[in-house]
């Protein structure tokens, strides 16, 4: 299945050809009722260990919001000893 912005497409193999593809569609995606998400058999798996789950990604810091103090900031990484410039001739 591929998801689109402006719709979503999805192969349905039935080798017989007498399959509704709606139906076999909705047989695949379908969830049974003690499915979990990714995240809870994470957490559990953890648990199970004695461990604790980590958090979500950890927030980047921000940046300030004065566009000066953005562009200072960002000077502030460049390197600052920058080699003499190439002279042709003597």
């Amino acid at each position: 299945m591929t998801r689109g912005r402006g719709r979503n497409l999805a192969w349905v193999l039935d080798r017989t050809g007498l399959e509704d593809a709606e139906e076999l569609f909705a047989a695949a995606i379908v969830r049974p009722p003690n499915a979990r998400t990714a995240h809870a058999v994470r957490e559990q798996l953890y648990r199970a260990a004695g461990a604790t789950p980590p958090t979500t990604a950890p927030k980047p810091e921000a940046l300030p919001e004065d566009p000066a103090r953005r562009m200072a900031e960002r000077l502030k990484q460049l390197p600052t000893h920058r080699p003499p410039p190439r002279r042709l001739g003597r």
